[in-house]
């Protein structure tokens, strides 16, 4: 999450809860989706009730907060050969008109913009994390998503259908693939 009154992101960690203080996972939960102009902020109280914060959507922060898992690993145990698995929440696949966008005032251009710069630190997140940890152990997972349903404000039932349709779609093109991982995380020989 991103905390407002301290102007820093806030990683949640399991271990830090038996040293420092505790937080309820709901409230983690619902901090860390409190995206800016659909949800206000989220005040969370720490479960010894000592601790208050102020926090919205950690993706102001880490969109994909895979490195930011990578070097909490390595800042733990060093030699670690580390298997990461970063699940996204779909990336878009319109592309940006430059024809269209050079004829566009900056209000309609924007949020195109604002995707980009959503999707650009990602995308370098991912390149990061391919490189350091190599192929093999690092695993991005994110489906394409048409212009139909990009829409992060859009509720209806229709709309988490067709989100739902573009998951389980992604699945099952992905099964091989998954299988894999699920057989390199458990330690199983070979994919059932």
């Amino acid at each position: 999450a991103y905390d407002l009154d301290a102007r820093e992101p806030v990683f949640f960690k399991s271990w830090e809860a038996k040293e420092g203080p505790d937080w309820y996972m709901a409230d983690v939960a619902v901090a860390t989706a409190s995206a800016p102009t659909y949800l206000p902020p989220a005040t969370v109280q720490s479960v010894d009730g000592r601790q208050t914060r102020r926090l919205l959507d950690g993706g102001l922060a880490a969109n994909c907060p895979a490195m930011c898992a990578y070097a909490e690993a390595k800042r733990h145990c060093p030699s670690a050969d580390v298997i990461l698995v970063s699940i996204g929440a779909g990336d878009s696949a319109q592309a940006i008109d430059y024809r269209a966008a050079g004829k566009q005032g900056v209000l309609q251009l924007a949020p195109k913009i604002v995707g980009t710069a959503i999707d650009g630190p990602m995308d370098c997140v991912d390149y990061q994390c391919r490189n350091l940890i190599g192929e093999g152990r690092y695993f991005r997972l994110c489906p394409r998503i048409e212009k139909a349903v990009d829409r992060m404000d859009d509720a209806s039932h229709q709309h988490l259908d067709r989100v739902t349709d573009i998951a389980h779609r992604y699945c099952y093109e992905n099964r091989s693939r998954l299988d894999s991982i699920a057989a390199l995380l458990t330690g199983r020989k070979e994919a059932a």
